[in-house]
């Protein structure tokens, strides 16, 4: 029994310790901070610089401290000259973890407006691929995702099921 624990600590120290190794945290190049959510949600823009027009991926960290729902905008910037326009490729949504990332959800083409739903508390980051060689505006938006509330009626059932229960395992004592 000593030597099984002993093997398992051991064991357990060279994982903990393959982990920490390799522990790598991505650095967003833009904070939305905390976005709640309140009962009304949270609404944040951020206006970032594409710089490269051969394509770039902008990072946008944001924290939720409940599940929520995440909706928001990365529209294109169309300006007079064809090397200042902005042209957003895509979004994917990242849960931000040490080590790989793993990615929310598929990535949204669209990115005129794209959404997220039911990501439950932590830090999660945005990465946005664009074209482009000037500022534009990415919006968050959170909503709270409503918890399930059970009908009366749910209740009724369930106190009649246990009853029938009761009943049936009184009826087989006698």
């Amino acid at each position: 029994m000593n030597k099984l624990l002993t093997v398992t600590a051991i064991a357990g120290a060279f994982a903990f310790q393959s982990l920490t190794a390799s522990a790598t945290s991505y650095d967003p190049n833009y904070d939305f901070g905390d976005m709640g959510p309140t009962a009304s949600g949270v609404t944040k823009s951020i206006t970032a610089s594409a710089d490269n027009s051969w394509g770039d991926y902008d990072m946008f960290a944001f924290t939720i401290s409940a599940p929520t729902g995440v909706t928001g905008s990365a529209p294109d910037v169309d300006l007079a000259y064809w090397f200042d326009d902005v042209d957003v490729k895509s979004v994917a949504l990242f849960k931000n973890v040490s080590g790989p990332d793993p990615q929310i959800g598929n990535t949204d083409t669209s990115t005129e407006q794209f959404s997220f739903s039911n990501l439950g508390a932590g830090s999660y980051y945005l990465k946005v691929l664009v074209n482009g060689d000037a500022d534009y505006k990415v919006t968050l938006t959170t909503s709270p995702t409503a918890s399930a509330v059970p009908e009366p009626e749910a209740y009724a059932m369930m106190l009649a099921g246990l009853g029938l229960i009761g009943f049936a395992a009184r009826r087989k004592q006698q």
